[in-house]
C-alpha cells in the first residue's frame, strides 16, 4: 500500500517525530545556556526564578510546533502520484523539510558542546580564584 506525503502526515507517529526531532536539540542547548548563565552570574542566576525555566521550557515547545507545522509545507504542495510505504519511515514523506531537521540538529548539538566547553573553562577559572588563597593558607600554616 502505497501513500502520498498527506496521508503520511495524518499519522500520529509522523506528526509526533515533526514536533519532538527539533525540540530535543533545542532543549539540550537551552540546558546549555542555563548552565553558562547559572556559572557566568551565579547571584543574578538564583533570582531569575520559575519564570527564567517557564520561558525557556515554552519557547522550546513553541518553536517545535512552529517547526511541525511548518512540515506540512512540502506535503501539501506536493500533487503526485503515491509513492511512500505505508509506514511512512521513507524521508521523502517531509521532503526538504528533513533536510531542516537534519542541520537544526546538527547546529544546536554542536552549539551545546560549545557552550558546555565555555562552561567549563569559565567555572575551572573561577573555581581556580576561589582555591587558591585557600592553598595559600594552608601553606603558610
Amino acid at each position: 500500500m502505497l501513500l502520498t506525503p498527506v496521508e503520511c502526515m495524518t499519522h500520529i507517529h509522523i506528526w509526533m517525530f515533526a514536533f519532538t526531532d527539533p525540540a530535543q536539540s533545542l532543549m539540550l542547548l537551552m540546558v546549555s545556556l542555563d548552565r553558562l548563565f547559572s556559572v557566568i552570574a551565579p547571584l543574578r542566576y538564583v533570582r531569575f526564578g520559575h519564570r527564567y525555566a517557564y520561558a525557556l521550557v515554552g519557547f522550546v515547545f513553541v518553536y517545535s510546533f512552529v517547526s511541525a507545522v511548518a512540515a506540512w509545507i512540502y506535503p501539501l504542495a506536493y500533487s503526485g502520484p503515491a509513492f511512500i510505504g505505508a509506514l511512512c519511515v521513507n524521508r521523502l514523506a517531509y521532503g526538504p523539510f528533513q533536510t531542516y531537521l537534519n542541520v537544526i540538529r546538527i547546529a544546536y548539538a554542536y552549539t551545546s558542546v560549545v557552550l558546555y566547553a565555555v562552561v567549563l573553562i569559565i567555572f575551572r577559572k573561577k573555581t581556580a580564584k576561589v582555591v587558591a588563597p585557600m592553598n595559600d593558607a594552608r601553606r603558610k600554616q
